[in-house]
């Protein structure tokens, strides 16, 4: 069995972040907080020589990667590009008040709020009601979701081997 370790780095702050906006595929730059997130994330992984980099193919996920890479002492300074490891769609509601849309989508459940929908039924059952609840159900859901996500994983654990130490910058949670 291969073993291999993955240092996932989630972007930095957003300007859609910043709004308390929700943002999936949806994308916006890094505000100055987010530049200067992904330059603290690169000086602490600066001494981590990676084998491999992958990034979401999202603007905030390829700039938090030139931030880190740019400070590493490694060899790479450019990601591989992999929509695998891009946020979920959220269809109806991308750009809406993230407040707002959990009130909405919850409510009818007992829950007013992403943490409490997460407490309450998981994350999984969460992206499920997000898809319900989506007018159009362009929102994925659970399944959707990791079937573009695992083949991201798949796709390392094939070509990686032991010892490897692996750089995704991702917008997945």
């Amino acid at each position: 069995m291969t073993t291999f370790n993955i240092y996932m780095v989630r972007h930095g702050q957003t300007y859609l972040n910043k709004y308390h906006r929700i943002q999936g595929w949806s994308d916006t730059p890094l505000t100055d907080n987010g530049v200067a997130d992904a330059k603290r994330a690169g000086e602490r992984l600066k001494d981590v020589i990676f084998t491999h980099a992958v990034s979401s193919d999202a603007r905030r996920a390829r700039q938090t990667a030139g931030y880190i890479l740019e400070a590493n002492n490694g060899k790479i300074k450019e990601p591989e590009i992999d929509i695998a490891f891009r946020e979920e769609n959220f269809g109806y509601f991308e750009g809406n008040d993230d407040y707002a849309t959990w009130h909405m989508v919850g409510s009818p459940h007992g829950t007013n709020n992403f943490h409490e929908m997460i407490d309450t039924f998981s994350i999984e059952k969460t992206k499920d009601m997000l898809h319900e609840a989506d007018p159009y159900h362009d929102a994925e859901d659970n399944a959707t979701f990791w079937g573009r996500l695992q083949p991201g994983f798949d796709h390392l654990i094939n070509k990686c081997q032991d010892g490897d130490k692996v750089f995704v910058s991702t917008t997945v949670p």
